[in-house]
């Protein structure tokens, strides 16, 4: 009986002691979980995936840090946190052990709110003294040396608001400095202080609105009007080589650049980090900071709280991170640096720490194989691709790199199936030159035969065509009658629109079943156009945003169209915009599926052709739509302009109109939503 009673105690105890190692190990596997991400920038969407960086260790609760906003690695391996509340610089080993303070002398010299930091190899120490309005140099041992005050230039103007966030020094001496909300790009200031002009500022995007605002507005509209200016540097990196990398925040494309000496970007332009959508919007990734490692890698923080790491062609390796109040995750990241063992140091604002990050077996594979792929040695880094894989069978680059290794080899549909894994279109279309080359010159006989027989089939087609239009139509089957009205409407519209609307030669049955032939057609472009052509995914395809896009569309023009014809003293009835109007797609219906099909023989070379083709097929059924316009409605050309450009102002209404009251129906549901689950919560 005792000892029942005593195992019965031992098990509960086991039971609690388990429990409190659950409970003990559940942060850290949820913080594993948390940072192993893998970004497929093509789905914009985060998966699961490997471990690249694991929580290692934090420091800060003893240096008391205030809202820190920057940090920077010098060539010792020591850090330097700039304390922006308490106005101060910390020097910190690795492991946040302090070693000095600046200034040394508080006595000497009071910063104001700073906010950046630079240790060039001397050991001098140069500090944007925000709030100040200065840069302030001080010696290694933490003494002032001098004060550099607000620069003063023509260029500047009189009312120039001086509040350096972020500085470098190049070899030369000279400083970069960015300047809090300055547009005009880095600020460069020489040995002596002076102001030497301003440095890669970023560019304003293309915008209609801008160009129309220039053509027809008045010099007080422009004014008022164009605000729109380029966005300002968020911080700056100076690598060994002497290039500057620059971070960018509310921008959409080219947040990251490398700059060269006179100041173009030679980073890859394209988008980087996760764009964000909240509700109807998609928020831009807003990259506060970057560092470069002895491999060339780049890793950037957002202040979502993601870190992406980039090799030198931008292809993401990496990313990490999250926004919360756990181990591994970030309340509001402001600095990054990485140290020569890979270990990435990020600095929080909001947690007032710095959390220190270590490269797990995968992230070093990863980058082994970014660098002998970036050094052109495919072969060699085809091993660490291929265990890459086995970590990941989503990554994208590994099966680009094994691609590559393949290409070679001469072995070029092993190369095409790897790059056809890594959604690699550009990769894809050179195997497939290749070995479209390789094709010809082993089955010559073939393709002379393949294009003599093309021929033939375009002359019975052309032939066809002309067997169509000689038929009497009353006497025909309904479907050549169909296929004679599509050829007489591309090839003499004005008759046979005026047949269509006063001969009754065809119903809004026969309209409804060439729109939706039309779907159809849209739909095998969609599926069977090739993969080094295609622009997008067919799977990611809706098919409810395709019928909008088609059958949605064609009523809505039908509909603003008899509208404005009904106002503007048009004589022709609904059914007949219906009619012309699907009769006016003949062009597509005819042209787009054969090019389909051709683009299976074609690389991403041809792919400006294809564009021009298509390009043709849409102003060529635009066309028509307009000529149907002025016929049914017996309207002069200038009219018909003028009511066209009334029909899609009117669509354009409509679309909007239809879009707010979705929203607000949205809104009142996710209302109503919350408003159950507080009373759910309640009860």
């Amino acid at each position: 009986m005792n000892r029942h009673v005593i195992s019965k105690k031992n098990w509960t105890g086991i039971a609690i002691l388990l429990a409190l190692i659950v409970a003990a190990v559940a942060p850290y596997t949820a913080v594993a979980r948390q940072i192993g991400l893998y970004f497929d920038a093509e789905d914009n969407r985060i998966f699961p995936s490997t471990v690249g960086y694991v929580y290692h260790r934090d420091f800060g609760l003893k240096l008391r840090l205030n809202g820190p906003q920057d940090m920077f690695l010098d060539h010792e391996e020591n850090l330097w946190i700039v304390d922006t509340g308490n106005n101060r610089i910390l020097k910190t080993d690795k492991y946040g052990e302090l070693l000095m303070t600046v200034p040394a002398d508080p006595r000497e010299i009071t910063l104001r709110r700073p906010e950046g930091v630079f240790v060039n190899k001397a050991g001098e120490i140069f500090v944007a003294d925000t709030q100040n309005n200065r840069v302030v140099q001080f010696n290694p041992d933490g003494t002032l040396n001098r004060v550099l005050p607000k620069p003063e230039s023509v260029i500047l103007g009189e009312d120039f608001n001086y509040q350096p966030t972020k500085l470098a020094q190049d070899y030369r001496g000279y400083l970069y400095v960015v300047n809090s909300n300055d547009y005009r790009g880095l600020m460069m200031i020489d040995t002596e202080g002076l102001f030497r002009g301003f440095f890669a500022p970023n560019r304003v995007p293309f915008s209609i609105r801008r160009i129309i605002i220039q053509l027809f507005a008045t010099e007080a509209q422009k004014e008022k009007l164009s605000r729109d200016l380029p966005t300002p540097h968020s911080n700056l990196h100076l690598d060994e080589s002497g290039f500057i990398y620059t971070s960018t925040i509310y921008e959409r494309k080219n947040q990251i650049k490398k700059l060269n000496a006179v100041g173009k970007n030679i980073f890859p332009e394209q988008e980087y980090g996760l764009f964000r959508r909240q509700g109807y919007t998609i928020t831009p990734p807003s990259i506060i900071d970057l560092t470069v490692d002895e491999k060339g890698i780049v890793s950037a923080v957002d202040t979502s709280g993601y870190v992406y790491q980039y090799d030198q062609d931008g292809n993401l390796l990496l990313m990490f991170g999250d926004k919360g109040e756990f181990r591994g995750a970030f309340g509001f990241p402001t600095a990054i640096e990485v140290d020569s063992e890979g270990y990435i140091y990020v600095l929080d604002k909001d947690r007032n720490n710095v959390q220190v990050f270590r490269p797990t077996q995968f992230a070093e594979l990863v980058h082994t194989a970014s660098q002998l792929y970036t050094d052109g040695r495919y072969d060699e880094a085809a091993g660490p691709w291929r265990e890459i894989l086995q970590y990941n069978t989503n990554y994208s680059l590994a099966h680009s790199g094994i691609a590559k290794a393949y290409m070679r080899l001469g072995m070029w549909d092993e190369a095409l199936h790897h790059y056809r894994l890594a959604k690699n279109r550009e990769g894809y279309s050179e195997a497939f030159i290749e070995k479209r080359y390789e094709f010809m010159r082993h089955n010559f006989g073939i393709v002379v035969a393949g294009i003599v027989a093309a021929f033939v089939l375009i002359y019975f087609a052309v032939k066809g065509a002309g067997w169509v239009l000689r038929q009497d139509f009353h006497k025909s089957h309904p479907i050549i009658q169909t296929l004679q009205m599509l050829l007489r409407v591309m090839l003499n519209p004005g008759d046979a629109f005026y047949d269509l609307r006063h001969g009754n030669y065809a119903h809004v049955s026969n309209a409804l079943i060439l729109v939706l032939v039309v779907f159809f057609v849209r739909l095998f472009n969609i599926q069977f156009m090739s993969f080094q052509i295609h622009r997008v995914d067919p799977e990611r395809v809706s098919l409810l945003a395709e019928i909008a896009r088609i059958i949605g569309l064609w009523l809505l023009f039908s509909v603003a169209n008899y509208g404005v014809g009904a106002i503007f003293e048009g004589e022709g009835r609904f059914r007949d915009v219906l009619i012309a109007t699907a009769y006016s797609t003949g062009p597509y219906l005819f042209f787009s599926w054969p090019l389909t099909l051709l683009t299976h023989v074609m690389s991403r070379n041809e792919l400006a052709l294809v564009d021009s083709i298509n390009v043709v097929i849409l102003y060529w059924v635009a066309l028509l739509v307009f000529l149907g316009v002025r016929t049914i409605h017996n309207y002069s050309i200038p009219k018909a302009a003028g009511t066209s450009a009334l029909t899609v102002f009117g669509m354009m209404v409509v679309i909007g109109v239809l879009a707010l009251v979705y929203a607000l129906t949205e809104q009142m549901f996710s209302f109503a939503r919350e408003i159950m689950v507080e009373i759910t919560i309640r009860t």
